[in-house]
C-alpha cells in the first residue's frame, strides 16, 4: 500500500512539473556578433543548445537576491575608485571650500543660505575630505 501511495505521489508530481527543455541554436557572424534562435541558420553552423524554462514568476528569494545584487552595483557603481559621480563631487566641493573665503549654505533649514563663519567652513572641510576619502579611495 505505502509503495503503490508513493508511485502515485510520484508519478503526479512528474505530470504536475512537468520539465521542459527547448533547442535553440547559437552562432557568431562575421563581425563577432553572436545570434541565438530556436531555428538554425542555413548558411553557418550553430552550436545546439538545450535550455531549460524556468518558471514565469520569480519567487520572492529570487527577487530579494536581484535587488540585494542591483543595490550593491549601485553603492558600488557610485562609491568605486576616483570616477565615480559622488568622488567627483566631492572634490568639487572640496576645492569650493578651500578656493572661497564666502562659503553660503543653508545651516537651519530654512531655504536661505548664510555666509558660513570661518569655524563652520573648516568643519565642512574636514567634512568633505572625509567624503573624498570614502568615495575616492586616498
Amino acid at each position: 500500500m505505502k509503495a503503490q501511495l508513493a508511485v502515485s505521489l510520484f508519478a503526479t508530481m512528474l505530470l504536475v512539473a512537468p520539465v521542459h527543455a527547448e533547442k535553440f541554436y547559437k552562432w557568431q557572424d562575421e563581425q563577432g556578433t553572436w545570434h541565438y534562435s530556436k531555428t538554425p541558420p542555413k548558411e553557418t553552423e550553430a552550436q545546439a543548445l538545450n535550455v531549460r524554462a524556468q518558471g514565469a514568476t520569480p519567487t520572492e528569494a529570487e527577487l530579494a537576491a536581484k535587488a540585494e545584487a542591483d543595490k550593491n552595483a549601485a553603492t558600488k557603481a557610485m562609491t568605486d575608485g576616483s570616477e565615480s559621480a559622488n568622488c567627483k563631487r566631492a572634490r568639487e566641493n572640496l576645492q569650493i571650500l578651500l578656493n572661497n573665503t564666502k562659503v553660503q549654505k543653508d545651516v537651519d533649514g530654512d531655504g536661505k543660505e548664510e555666509i558660513l563663519s570661518e569655524d563652520e567652513q573648516m568643519a565642512e572641510v574636514s567634512a568633505t575630505r572625509r567624503q573624498v576619502e570614502k568615495y575616492c579611495g586616498n
